[in-house]
């Protein structure tokens, strides 16, 4: 219902004296093309993790704004620089850092932590709401994790913080002296592997899936490949996939359903440059080429992942072609392992609206400027897994 933006007046450079200055600039938060606040500082727009509360930080007022709400929170600066400041999802908390001589302390809602480090990195707050942990490094290599002001176990470094949907477990990447990674689960070590990344919960935080090993780079090399584990919380044992060439990890290749009881992810077969496809629960779907992009970079044909709201029913698009050529309709859509027969030059989407409808926009680079067209398609799915 409502827009809000920040405008900036005085870009450029003024000239005095023979010298030239950058120009004075005037900073302004707009609601609805309404101006409600002006600062000659820079304002800093912030956001929740999942984007739904908007908030501004004007730093020289010390003042953290929430323009929807009309709602203004006076932020402590304690005589040092904010950074890293971060909103917790329901908005109703906040932290950042400042850095007092030559420590890094935390503040959570304008109370500072007692104890600097030499560095804080990843503020996360938990999905509930009710806890906060973020990362330490120390120039002496011992990093460690703090949640709600205990201190974890050092190690040479650490990944990927990630609380599971109820907030109740917190699980991140460790990795030792010897270069070997492995995970760590509500403090308990999880086995080793000699790479791990991309960690991802399941939607009842019962599970967590991550992919480990090295992507192979040449033919016939028998020690890489890639592999999906998914560790059970509740049993505290762990499923190992099939070794791929490379498990894709951009564009949310990793997923579990909604229901928790299926993952989907996108893999290539010996090496990189085999074709990519579809794997959910261990079955392998269609198999589409690797495209060449602008860059010359390799990259997987399979994106937009997309499960059901019933879990039974997966999405996603595809490029038929091995190049990324405008105006080549070489985007499809496939649902439950079937091509739909019309192709695209380029598509957002899919989405599912409900079990058995889903959308996606078209965009067509060959008419003048860019042709949006919504497209909505009903299927009487046969289920897919």
């Amino acid at each position: 219902k409502h827009i809000t933006y920040m405008g900036v007046k005085g870009y450029g450079v003024k000239y005095e004296g023979g010298h030239s200055y950058p120009a004075e600039r005037e900073y302004s938060i707009i609601i609805d093309n309404q101006e409600i606040k002006k600062s000659k500082e820079n304002i800093r727009s912030l956001a929740n993790q999942d984007k739904t509360i908007i908030a501004y930080l004007i730093e020289e007022e010390g003042i953290l704004l929430f323009p929807f709400d009309n709602w203004e929170v006076k932020i402590e600066k304690f005589g040092g620089k904010i950074n890293n400041f971060v909103l917790s999802p329901d908005g109703k908390n906040f932290a950042y850092t400042i850095k007092i001589g030559n420590k890094t302390f935390l503040v959570l809602n304008n109370q500072k932590s007692d104890k600097g480090y030499d560095d804080i990195d990843d503020i996360t707050f938990s999905p509930n709401n009710k806890s906060v942990a973020y990362q330490v490094n120390n120039y002496s290599g011992n990093n460690f994790v703090v949640i709600n002001n205990k201190e974890e176990k050092g190690y040479r470094f650490i990944y990927d913080l990630t609380f599971s949907p109820d907030g109740k477990h917190l699980a991140y990447i460790a990795e030792e002296d010897d270069g070997n990674r492995f995970i760590v689960i509500d403090e308990k070590e999880v086995k080793r592997y000699s790479s791990a990344s991309d960690l991802k919960f399941s939607s009842d935080s019962k599970k967590l899936a991550f992919i480990a090993g090295y992507p192979i780079l040449e033919e016939n090399d028998k020690e890489a490949g890639q592999f999906v584990v998914i560790y059970d919380l509740m049993f505290n044992n762990e499923k190992v996939g099939k070794k791929y060439g490379q498990i894709y990890t951009e564009d949310s290749s990793l997923i579990f359903s909604l229901d928790s009881q299926h993952i989907a992810y996108v893999a290539t077969g010996n090496w990189l440059e085999d074709p990519y496809f579809l794997v959910v629960d261990d079955k392998e779907g269609n198999k589409y080429p690797i495209i060449q992009g602008d860059g010359g970079d390799l990259l997987p044909s399979i994106g937009n992942i997309s499960f059901s709201p019933d879990s039974k029913n997966i999405t996603y698009q595809v490029s038929i072609e091995s190049q990324l050529i405008r105006g080549s309709d070489d985007r499809i859509i496939v649902i439950n392992g079937v091509e739909e027969k019309n192709k695209y030059d380029s598509i957002t989407g899919p989405f599912f609206l409900d079990n058995n409808t889903i959308r996606y926009f078209i965009n067509d680079y060959k008419i003048n400027g860019i042709y949006k067209i919504t497209k909505i398609v009903k299927w009487m799915f046969e289920s897919y897994v």
